[in-house]
């Protein structure tokens, strides 16, 4: 691959200098009284976040975290998670972000695969952790609650050392940051697993940058001003992307512990936010309020909203918020964007491929599809090291992924005459709800662990304009007599708070392919009339 001659930036950085560490020496540089990172507790400017980080550094390597060790992260949105973040990057060491609602053998697989032997973990999900970590996890750094001593907690912790987040802060001399590369890994990012187990996507620091919103930063450059909303979780590459952002611009990262529609408009508007992203949910959600004189008067001027919102000029004339859209995945980051192209959002399009990426849709051979017609996306970038690496542990798969030297994402999108891109459907056996994609085999794995169940297979189901609901279709012992609320009770002590399903129809038997598998497309088109409904039931999934 040659890179071209002319030089790319994004914001003042040139490609070399993409990474988080670099990003922080400039604005310590330009601007250090100037705030970085904001929450409802907290405030920190560039100055105390590299001050911070580099303490929370040394008391990570006096902790036994040396560079390119793997340390898990299940912590709440905080400034506390971003200032982990940084501090693993600037020791060396690889973040592994993990969904605060796993649980069961999806929070095992995570915590074997990634290797990590030290989690960061927050106080109230210390004992969900320690009872599916296999044991493996030898370092708890406990955030929040009671951090003295492992006595006071619920729960078997023998053979693990705790200690409290706070003493790593205060542990001693602060540390350099070591010099860190485009090509270095920042972190791992768990997907959801759609064709199987959880599978560990290896990002480098540069791949930041390419997630980072590029065509936002363009618009914020010089931005003290700019104060990027963060909503979404923070071990999700949007919660990542919107504090890379924040950094690249110079502005701000506000950081919210999580989404509230009946309070966002206002809380973003008291905190002076300019900018954010959410997914379409958020946005279904933000429609359904009641309407208020506040509304108009928000501060965020811009927005990313994938899928963006049919509804868009009515979003925009309500919130005064211009919505733009962006396709994308752990992966690759956001390789289409619609940019300030209100055509693109007119189509309701993910807009046209980003600079420096290169975009083709193929059929299962590899050979180009005709425009109009729908085709896998396959992915590769003029620079190297901006899309993952590879998936941890799993040559094969990406091998399979990296075929013919483009990045396959496993989506069908389709082009216009005009070049605008279009999402279709999933290649892979998906299931997308609430913003999150969740992995059919995980939920029947865990539908099977019943001992009263014999055969599973979950499938998705339209349940409205932007979402999809779980339906399990389940088979039973001769002599059971398990019922729907007795196995959704089950699920919820074991599948993360997304994934319970809401749909159960239990059957003799399941239609089946020569080979044994659950003809998954016909239980597609079966009515939902007559299923049960666990909120038709009244069974509400605790937080």
């Amino acid at each position: 691959m040659v890179i071209p001659s002319s030089k790319v930036t994004i914001g003042h950085f040139e490609y070399e200098r993409w990474t988080i560490t670099e990003a922080l020496r400039e604005n310590l540089a330009r601007r250090p009284g100037q705030v970085a990172l904001g929450s409802p507790v907290a405030t920190l400017t560039y100055q105390e976040v590299w001050d911070r980080a580099c303490e929370l550094g040394a008391g990570l390597r006096g902790a036994g975290v040396s560079a390119g060790d793997r340390v898990l992260i299940m912590l709440d949105n905080s400034t506390d998670y971003a200032l982990a973040l940084v501090a693993l990057n600037f020791i060396g060491a690889v973040a592994v972000p993990t969904n605060t609602m796993y649980k069961g053998a999806i929070l095992t697989h995570v915590v074997s695969d990634s290797g990590a032997t030290t989690a960061l973990v927050e106080a109230h999900y210390l004992e969900t952790l320690s009872r599916f970590d296999g044991g493996l996890l030898k370092t708890l750094v406990v955030r929040g609650g009671n951090e003295e001593g492992n006595g006071t907690r619920p729960g078997d912790f023998s053979g693990r050392r705790l200690l409290p987040f706070t003493a790593l802060q205060l542990s001693g001399p602060a540390i350099e940051p070591v010099e860190r590369h485009v090509w270095d890994p920042l972190l791992i990012g768990y997907t959801s697993g759609t064709t199987g187990k959880s599978k560990g996507v290896v990002l480098t620091n540069a791949h930041m940058f390419q997630a980072a919103d590029p065509d936002t930063i363009q618009g914020m450059l010089g931005g003290e001003d700019e104060v990027v909303y963060i909503v979404c979780p923070m071990f999700h590459i949007l919660g990542i992307g919107g504090m890379a952002t924040a950094f690249i611009v110079g502005g701000s990262a506000y950081i919210e512990e999580r989404f509230s529609a009946s309070t966002f408009i206002t809380d973003a508007t008291r905190v002076g936010a300019t900018h954010t992203l959410l997914v379409a949910t958020m946005g279904e959600f933000l429609m359904h309020q009641p309407l208020r004189d506040s509304d108009a008067e928000c501060s965020i001027r811009t927005a990313y909203m994938n899928p963006v919102h049919s509804k868009h000029k009515e979003f925009t004339a309500r919130f005064g918020i211009v919505l733009r859209s962006s396709f994308g995945s752990t992966e690759v980051g956001g390789v289409i964007a619609t940019g300030a192209d209100q055509t693109a959002i007119d189509r309701i399009s993910c807009g046209k491929p980003r600079p420096g990426v290169q975009i083709r849709l193929v059929d299962e051979h590899d050979i180009e599809v005709p425009v109009g017609e729908p085709g896998e996306c396959i992915v590769r970038h003029i620079y190297p090291w901006t899309l993952c690496l590879s998936y941890l542990h799993d040559s094969q798969a990406t091998a399979n992924a990296w075929r013919n030297g483009w990045f396959h994402t496993g989506d069908l999108l389709r082009q216009d005459s005009d070049g605008y891109y279009y999402f279709v459907d999933r290649v892979k056996d998906a299931i997308r709800r609430r913003g999150e994609n969740v992995s059919s085999m995980e939920v029947e794995r865990e539908v099977l662990a019943h001992e009263e169940v014999v055969g599973c297979a979950a499938v998705a189901v339209d349940a409205d304009e932007f979402e999809q609901e779980i339906k399990i279709f389940v088979v039973r012992r001769p002599d059971s007599t398990l019922t729907e609320a007795a196995l959704t009770a089950f699920l919820i002590d074991r599948l993360p708070r997304y994934a319970v399903p809401r749909f159960v129809r239990f059957a003799e038997d399941l239609p089946r392919t020569p080979t044994g598998k659950a003809r998954k497309a016909e239980l597609r088109r079966e009515s939902n009339e007559g299923c049960w409904d666990r909120e038709a039931a009244g069974i509400v999934v605790p937080r």
